[in-house]
């Protein structure tokens, strides 16, 4: 982000990115984003009509942006200097403010004596307060009449977040920093309300720069780093480092944390004894307690510390499986249900048959290196990509991630969320369902998987539904348009021009500005008259420029992909392009279920 500023018509801010515009909208939680060639350096407001929308600032000088479009229009004149509204940079806000620039080096200066530098500024509504950003120091606030200043602090402490563990109500993120750079933890709330640091005392300050596992047990965190093991009490923040060699791992014991480092495992009881347990000789990758038992991963494969014993076995179930003489690179558990990762698998355990399946890791993503548990499988990080692999057998589940606002949407296909079969019972008065989870009959994805008893004649598909908006002059309160718009080529109203909204400023449905300021009808285009039947489509004219001033962008989506098998579904690619025409695909995925049988758990 480069610059940012307040939206004077609502609860909302514009920021020009290096990729274009946004504006966020508090009040309704919304994204609007809109590319600008070479990016947005600067914004400005009307402050005689801060309504109308923002001039924006690219590489090829300044344009307007209304309210509701995607792209700005050169051209249009700038407001007189007296009515110009722009973003507070911060040399200029430190001239407006001669006592917080008067006390810049200490009010940049860290408890470690590192200096910062202010990045960023702004006013209060009222003037009486000055706001600052800094790159090290969070947000610091300064009274402009009496120079007093605080620091409010705000996200995490460094750029890049090592560890992370789950808290009530929240989590704890340890830093992985480098040497100059803040170093500690941050407790950041579920719902981004509250956020605490915790970053030492002294010149020294936190002991920590690398965080590279963090654990909870009892009153205290346990994180790992490159000096050994830290403990840090929640009570006080006070904390004690043990210097163990090289921690690698950790897990929650029945009285303190277990630790495995480049050469075993390790015990630190909560009275701060450290103790080594069994004789493994080589470094443990990865832990996970079940009850008072032990999974331990290790460079040479997995085994189980059972309660009671000293001694890492390897147990049958194990024994039995090659694949497991691996690395274990990281374990969890999604239940009673125990998950590991080598470098080239995927495993997991059915905790009543104690039987393990195991998938090949996909290429694609690359090497995974942790997992984080969640309620129906577990989340991957590897080298190239965030994958989730779901374990749960309720139901088929698709996920859909926004190309435009990165948003991410999910549903899975289940009894719980309400689906059902309607029951075959031709003498019956009513209809009478019985709720399942649904599993697609194929694996593949082309123009032969279709089931012809569906409405739109598909086993899993999506389908965009044209023909259901036409534009209309004026509409009455209920709902129906009473002058014609531009679609009708009569002028005349026709038996379509109804289900009608409003949504122009002054309008009862304005609903203050929410929706995209414009009139028309929705109703089943029955004469084939609507902006969907005209040329109106990005790339329909000749001009470049006059394309995208005029039209939106396409709509772009990817292919469906599943899970077979094999286990994971290939990468997603894009179907459709700007300025290219979509061709359908006759790529088939690999063979996967046959009718009637059960969906196999998999990676979405």
């Amino acid at each position: 982000m480069r610059v940012a500023l307040a939206d004077g018509a609502g609860n909302a801010v514009w920021l020009g990115t290096d990729e274009g515009w946004a504006r966020y909208d508090a009040a309704v939680g919304r994204w609007d984003q809109g590319g600008v060639p070479g990016g947005v350096t600067s914004l400005m407001l009307d402050a005689s009509d801060q309504a109308s929308g923002v001039f924006v600032q690219g590489a090829a000088g300044w344009g307007f942006l209304p309210r509701g479009s995607m792209l700005p229009i050169p051209g249009r004149p700038l407001p007189p200097p007296g009515r110009r509204i722009q973003p507070l940079d911060p040399r200029t806000a430190l001239d407006r403010v001669p006592l917080a620039d008067a006390m810049r080096a200490l009010i940049l200066t860290d408890p470690q004596l590192r200096r910062h530098r202010f990045t960023a500024a702004a006013r209060s509504p009222d003037r009486s307060d000055l706001f600052l950003g800094t790159d090290g120091m969070g947000l610091v606030r300064v009274d402009a009449l009496t120079g007093d200043w605080e620091r409010l602090s705000f996200g995490l402490i460094a750029a890049r977040a090592g560890a992370v563990a789950p808290g009530s109500g929240g989590v704890w993120v340890a830093a992985a920093s480098r040497a100059g750079e803040r170093r500690g933890i941050t407790w950041v709330a579920a719902d981004f309300s509250a956020d605490t640091g915790v970053e030492g005392s002294g010149a020294l300050g936190f002991a920590c720069v690398e965080g590279r596992r963090l654990v909870t047990s009892g009153r205290a965190l346990w994180l790992a780093c490159e000096r050994g093991v830290l403990k840090i009490d929640l009570g006080t923040y006070r904390t004690r480092l043990f210097d163990t060699d090289n921690p690698l791992s950790l897990a929650p014991a029945p009285d303190g944390v277990w630790v495995g480092t480049s050469h075993g495992l390790s015990v630190i009881t909560r009275d701060d004894n450290v103790a080594s347990v069994g004789h493994i000789g080589q470094a443990v990758l990865s832990l996970c307690a079940f009850g008072e038992s032990l999974w331990v991963g290790t460079s040479g494969g997995l085994g189980l510390l059972a309660p009671g014993t000293s001694d890492v076995t390897v147990p049958l179930d194990v024994a039995e499986q090659p694949a497991l003489r691996a690395p274990i690179v990281a374990l969890g558990r999604v239940g009673d249900t125990l998950v590991a990762i080598t470098p080239d698998q995927l495993a997991w355990r059915d905790p009543a048959s104690r039987r393990w399946t195991l998938l090949r890791a996909p290429g694609r993503i690359g090497r995974v290196g942790a997992l984080a548990a969640d309620r129906s499988g577990v989340w991957l990080a590897a080298t190239n990509a965030l994958a989730f692999w779901d374990l749960s057998p309720a139901g088929f589940r698709v996920v859909i991630v926004d190309l435009t606002t990165r948003r991410i949407g999910l549903m899975t296909a289940s009894a719980q969320n309400g689906f059902a079969q309607v029951l075959y019972q031709p003498t019956a008065a009513t209809c009478s369902e019985h709720p399942y989870n649904f599993h697609p009959m194929y694996s593949t994805s082309s123009e032969a998987t279709r089931v012809f008893w569906t409405a739109h004649a598909l086993n899993v598909g999506f389908s965009s539904e044209i023909g259901h908006f036409e534009y209309c002059n004026s509409v009455d309160s209920t709902f129906n348009c009473t002058a014609a718009g531009v679609s009708e080529p009569d002028g005349m109203i026709d038996d379509d021009d109804v289900v009608c909204f409003d949504t122009r400023p002054g309008s009862p449905f304005f609903f203050g500005g929410i929706f995209v300021p414009t009139a028309g009808c929705i109703f089943d285009d029955l004469d084939f008259d609507s902006v969907s039947y005209g040329d109106n489509y990005p790339g329909s004219l000749a001009d470049p420029v006059q394309d995208i001033l005029l039209h939106g962008t396409p709509l772009q989506f990817t292919s469906l992909r599943f899970s077979g098998p094999g286990g994971v579904a290939s990468s997603p690619r894009p179907d459709a392009s700007p300025g290219r025409r979509r061709r359908r695909s006759t790529r088939r995925e690999p063979a996967g279920v046959a009718p009637g049988r059960s969906w196999p758990r998999g990676i979405r």
